[in-house]
This record gives structure tokens, C-alpha cells and sequence, in this order.
């Protein structure tokens, strides 16, 4: 059967805040919360790639199920 039945998941640690954009963008606070809708974002480390991130989201879900990535098709 074809479906997705779990999924790993990983955020990198690195926070920037949107507030620190203020400035830079001449936005206010106030358009930051009702028009951006949220404060800060996670960023990887600039030595980081998508499959640095994909293998920790992977680790994720093999702490979580047990898995045998031989049954996995793509």
C-alpha cells in the first residue's frame, strides 16, 4: 500500500528574529506580527546542505519507528 505513514522531522537550532529587521526593512513591530505572522525563524549553519537537514529528519524518524529503509521506495 502507497501512503505515508510517518514522517521524520528536524529544525535547526540557529534562531534569527524578525525584529532584528526592523531597521533594514523600515517595518514596524506591528507588521511584523499581523502581516509576517511570526517572530523569528530557524536557519541551518551556512556549512549545512537540504541533505544534512534530510538525514537528521531521517534520525528523527528512526528514533520515533522502527523502520527498514530497505521497505522504503522513494
Amino acid at each position: 500500500m502507497i501512503g505515508i505513514q510517518d514522517v521524520g522531522i528536524y529544525i535547526p537550532t540557529r534562531i534569527e528574529s524578525n525584529y532584528d529587521k526592523v531597521e533594514k526593512f523600515s517595518i514596524d513591530k506591528v507588521f511584523i506580527e499581523n502581516k509576517i505572522g511570526f517572530r523569528s525563524i530557524s536557519r541551518k549553519d551556512e556549512n549545512e546542505t537540504s541533505s544534512d537537514l534530510c538525514i537528521k529528519a531521517l534520525a528523527n524518524l528512526q528514533a520515533r519507528v522502527s523502520i527498514n529503509l530497505d521497505d522504503v521506495d522513494f
